[in-house]
């Protein structure tokens, strides 16, 4: 058996501290639960999908923002834009459509990781396993309070 023990915090504040071999013990034991993984993909998926979905919820409004932003600021090439869709067959509308979608998902698409990067709170994942371990600790301590939880492994 070890000697090292494993320093709980819970916001910033230690609330106690196990022997790190029951800390591993507990780690081993939430990782051998198969349902964790199945949620662990489900809130991956949420986390990925999540902002997809929300970018698509405010698409029309970007666009809109956009033909009223062209409108006033450049009034005689929006004019002209709106005379060429009135003289355009269907085909041609939707073809331009199709068009500018597809340049506002490859916009998407490349910009939303680099401002992922830039803005890590910008996609938020809590990991089941870290909850799961978290309730066990908190259990195990008597830990009522909610928070961030951090764990330091001070060997002896």
């Amino acid at each position: 058996m070890s000697s090292s023990i494993a320093r709980i915090h819970v916001n910033g504040v230690e609330v106690g501290s196990i022997p790190a071999d029951t800390y591993h013990a507990m780690v081993q034991n939430v990782r051998r639960n198969r349902r964790l993984y199945l949620a662990w993909t489900i809130a991956a998926t949420k986390a990925c999908l999540r902002p997809v979905v929300r970018f698509y919820c405010a698409l029309p409004s970007i666009v809109v923002g956009v033909l009223l932003l062209a409108a006033a600021a450049w009034p005689a090439a929006f004019t002209a834009l709106v005379a060429d869709l009135q003289a355009a067959d269907p085909q041609t509308i939707t073809a331009g459509l199709r068009h500018a979608l597809a340049f506002i998902c490859a916009v998407f698409i490349v910009g939303f990781p680099i401002l992922a990067l830039m803005r890590p709170g910008l996609v938020r994942f809590e990991s089941p396993f870290d909850k799961a371990l978290s309730r066990q600790i908190r259990r195990l301590l008597e830990v009522p309070t909610e928070g961030t939880m951090r764990v330091e492994i001070i060997e002896r």
